[in-house]
């Protein structure tokens, strides 16, 4: 359970690293109000109480506009998380997000 933050200019990435924090302890180092965030499921399956953080991540991180993208080809159940199977077509869906959450201020919605 251990993982590591890759934090770009619009995007994190959280990535499985044997010798990283637990998601728990990355919570306060993630800027969720600020981007959206990547997590690969494909090279860790996350236990019950990682989903409840996921989740937790992800009511914040919308408050704000963002999104929570888990990836990998096997799905899970995380209650409103959008699930792609890679990389690549998370950082399109949050690209388009982010597209349209600037469309929609600049309209005045």
């Amino acid at each position: 359970m251990s993982f590591k933050l890759d934090i770009s200019e619009e995007i994190i990435s959280v990535i499985y690293e044997e010798k990283g924090k637990s998601l728990a302890a990355l919570t306060s180092e993630i800027p969720l109000e600020k981007l959206s965030v990547i997590v690969d499921y494909a090279t860790y399956k996350f236990g019950v109480s990682d989903l409840g953080i996921l989740q937790k991540w992800n009511e914040r991180i919308k408050e704000y506009d963002g999104l929570l993208v888990l990836t990998g080809e096997e799905r899970t159940e995380v209650e409103g998380v959008l699930f792609l199977p890679t990389f690549h077509e998370a950082k399109e869906a949050i690209f388009m997000n982010d597209l349209e959450n600037q469309f929609l201020k600049e309209m005045g919605e």
